[in-house]
């Protein structure tokens, strides 16, 4: 069972690699960073104000996940699992799916754990992306400081964990009684 489930993941892999699903990941995380740097850029008059404040990572990440969180993750989470799933529909391949040997318990678990890995991946970027989004602008323009408040690392794991829970498909359970 173990061997056939990391065979079917890495075909899994393989298939995602080949789909948009990837170029979506990669686009998602740094799109609303990318937003913000921009803004930033555009009202570079703010920018040493902004960046001296006691609470710029605080800011800066709610300002880059207020978009992110209410609507672009969602939406992203909902392409990505449609894109994986209907890899094999849309190739007309699901007969040749039923061939193999597998389970399709294994099968499920394989494409399940790919797109996790594929929302770890899009949190990581997204991180990156954030940290890039603050780091841009001091480099652009001469007279902007570095931010003199510590990234609050725990905090934004703690928010990040939330986030990646709220995302996952297990933490849709309804738990009121009926």
């Amino acid at each position: 069972m173990g061997l056939s489930f990391i065979h079917s993941f890495q075909s899994e892999w393989l298939k995602k690699k080949r789909s948009l699903a990837s170029w979506a990941v990669i686009i998602g995380g740094f799109f609303t960073p990318a937003i913000v740097t921009v803004v930033r850029v555009i009202y570079s008059a703010q920018l040493q104000q902004t960046y001296a404040s006691d609470n710029f990572w605080i800011q800066l990440w709610s300002n880059s996940w207020e978009s992110m969180s209410i609507f672009l993750l969602p939406m992203g989470v909902v392409f990505a699992t449609s894109l994986i799933t209907q890899l094999e529909y849309k190739n007309n391949t699901w007969k040749q799916l039923y061939t193999l040997p597998l389970n399709l318990t294994t099968i499920f678990f394989s494409k399940l754990v790919v797109i996790i890995i594929m929302l770890l991946q899009f949190f990581i970027l997204f991180n990156i992306g954030i940290y890039l989004s603050a780091l841009i602008p001091y480099l652009m323009f001469k007279g902007v400081p570095y931010p003199k408040a510590p990234v609050p690392y725990m905090a934004f794991l703690r928010e990040n964990a939330l986030f990646f829970t709220t995302a996952c498909p297990s933490s849709r359970f309804n738990t009121s009684s009926a």
